[in-house]
């Protein structure tokens, strides 16, 4: 929803000012206090238009400008397009910007999605199923109109509208709710430990993946409580943490011991 309308928003701003003033605008979003600036920095005023970086950059845990920071140069020099697949995905499909990205999200993100649900599911013994994802009903929505999913700012609007009269209004219009985990608040309290040995400690930067002073930045900001890194730094510990499993040929239960 919030990129089918920063991408029709943007298109007609980027139409209006030059790219040098647009530039200048997104470096007022950084000055913002944190909380307006985490949503307008996500928005086409803080963002490049055009759905590489609507899309996908917008979502990346690492988006490009903060990779270049982080990363080795001369690993960089080497990388794969970290968004390849994604666009591929939506310069195949046709309709509206919304069927294009819900056809690159079916195609992609999902796929990833249903691996990890399934595999841990299966870990907790549990037999979980996804009635939604029937190929026939898939088959059926994927021809449906973009405005039979997203009318206005209501999304799966056809679907709400037929459990009318059957889910309760407090459900079928509260706000979408994940299964989070307060990742951010244990890795700047109790699990802070965690993040000085997978991240700080010289064995983590002796890999020499990324510059030590940015990835100090990253925990010092969080531990700090200015900017929430909670999911960038728990993909650099569990980074560490396969280095040590599988390359340096540790045991699980010695590596997390060292935290």
């Amino acid at each position: 929803r919030v990129t089918a309308w920063n991408e029709r928003l943007g298109r007609a701003y980027a139409s209006m000012l030059p790219e040098t003033a647009r530039r200048g605008v997104r470096g007022l979003v950084k000055r913002l206090p944190r909380k307006a600036g985490r949503y307008v920095s996500r928005s086409f005023l803080g963002q490049g238009p055009g759905i590489r970086s609507l899309f996908c950059e917008n979502f990346a845990v690492f988006d490009s400008s903060r990779r270049e920071r982080m990363v080795d140069p001369q690993l960089l020099k080497g990388a794969a397009d970290a968004h390849r697949e994604e666009m591929r995905c939506y310069e195949e499909a046709s309709g509206t910007p919304l069927d294009r990205m819900s056809r690159a999200d079916l195609q992609t993100y999902l796929g990833r999605l249903l691996m990890k649900q399934d595999t841990m599911s299966m870990a907790a013994s549990i037999e979980s199923r996804v009635p939604f994802l029937d190929h026939d009903l898939v088959e059926h929505v994927a021809a449906l109109p973009a405005s039979a999913k997203l009318s206005g700012f209501t999304t799966k609007a056809v679907l709400r509208d037929a459990l009318r009269d059957i889910v309760p209004k407090e459900i079928l219009s509260r706000p979408k709710m994940g299964f989070p985990v307060p990742l951010g608040r244990w890795l700047a309290g109790p699990f802070s430990s965690v993040v000085s040995e997978f991240v700080l400690s010289p064995r983590a930067r002796d890999r020499g993946l990324f510059q030590p002073r940015e990835t100090a930045r990253l925990v010092e900001e969080h531990r700090a409580g200015a900017i929430d890194h909670g999911e960038r730094l728990w993909l650099l510990v569990n980074l560490e943490i396969w280095h040590r499993v599988f390359l340096d040929r540790e045991s699980a239960s010695s590596v997390m011991k060292a935290a």
